[in-house]
């Protein structure tokens, strides 16, 4: 199973439907259509586009998380951002038929400030996206780790670096994950803790 088929497979939408909804429109879903034969995904899958031939763990957030987010404004949706891109067509539209310069300048200031903010809210959907994929294969009940620092999707833009993942697991013990800022997770290895594979 690719880890696209796992992630939008419908039994476990109550789960982690919210984190797979997101992937298409973050853009890192490929799919074979138009592809040479040949070319194709082994996996005869949709591919993450971040995932390439390597090995990949991804720490899904459930519903219930995601959905903390959303309510505290930490968050937006592809909603969110569907609605600020039909503002930007609005505006767009009431530019192009100004009739004065002040009108026409005005409008401009506006297209500009909506069209940016549509892009850091779609960056900020993005990031969150990538950040839960971590470079490497982590498994429990597999090797132990001791703070062991692994590369995430999620790229800074001001360090021009990935940014780092640090995990820790003793078998029979949590598997946790920490960032950068000290935010530490534990894996909920009761919900799943799959092996997917996808390859090129």
């Amino acid at each position: 199973t690719s880890p696209y088929a796992a992630l939008t497979d419908e039994s476990r939408a109550d789960i982690f439907g919210a984190y797979a909804s997101m992937l298409t429109p973050a853009g890192i879903v490929q799919s074979d259509d138009g592809l040479a034969t040949g070319q194709q995904h082994v996996t005869q899958d949709k591919a993450l586009s971040n995932l390439n031939n390597y090995h990949y763990t991804i720490y899904v957030p459930t519903n219930g998380s995601v959905k903390d987010l959303i309510d505290a404004h930490k968050l937006p949706t592809w909603d969110d951002v569907d609605q600020v891109q039909n503002c930007i067509s609005l505006i767009d539209d009431r530019l192009d038929a100004a009739t004065t310069e002040a009108d026409s300048l005005s409008l401009a200031e506006d297209l500009a400030f909506m069209t940016a903010q549509a892009t850091a809210m779609s960056d900020v959907i993005t990031n969150f996206v990538t950040y839960h994929i971590q470079d490497n294969s982590v498994y429990v009940d597999g090797d132990e780790h001791a703070n062991d620092v692994y590369e995430s999707a999620c790229l800074d833009t001001l360090t021009t670096r990935f940014v780092k993942l640090y995990v820790n697991y003793e078998r029979g013990g949590d598997l946790t994950i920490t960032d950068n800022s000290g935010n530490q997770r534990t894996v909920n290895t009761s919900v799943t803790d799959d092996a997917g594979r996808e390859c090129f």
